[in-house]
């Protein structure tokens, strides 16, 4: 848990908006947004059935919002951004068709480990040759930085 003063907290998402150049929309494209997806969505009936169509729309969509989570660990602890996208329009559709992608298309060596314990033990059971090195890397502000 942590205990920061709101004003201070703003001052850090302030900086965090300046520093990666993000701006404020003057109006909110959730709307427009909802009906290309509606539009989009009503004209694969071959991907989707008509009773999967209705259950891909999102009701009363809203715009994703930003939540943020204080790194204590590094200096000036700095934010870490964290978007929920639930409420977005294309939140359920998104959510579908990598569902059916993943059942389509079965891809080889994808690994989804639930903690640090599970690491540990799929590591200590690799054997890897005195040539190779095992790194890792933290990437800055996950991945903020990378152009869309």
């Amino acid at each position: 848990m942590v205990i920061i003063h709101s004003n201070q907290l703003q001052q850090k998402i302030n900086n965090f908006t300046q520093e990666n150049n993000i701006i404020q929309l003057c109006k909110d494209p959730t709307e427009l947004y909802q009906k290309k997806i509606q539009q989009a969505v009503s004209k694969s009936s071959v991907l989707i059935s008509k009773n999967q169509q209705r259950q891909v729309i999102q009701m009363k969509p809203n715009a994703p919002y930003l939540n943020v989570l204080i790194k204590t660990h590094k200096q000036n602890t700095p934010i870490r951004p964290v978007v929920n996208n639930r409420p977005a329009p294309a939140y359920r559709l998104a959510k579908f068709l990598n569902k059916s992608l993943n059942q389509m298309i079965k891809l080889p060596y994808t690994y989804a480990l639930k903690n640090i314990l599970e690491i540990a033990h799929e590591l200590s059971n690799l054997h890897i040759s005195s040539l190779y090195r095992l790194a890792t890397f933290d990437i800055k502000d996950l991945y903020v930085k990378l152009p869309i």
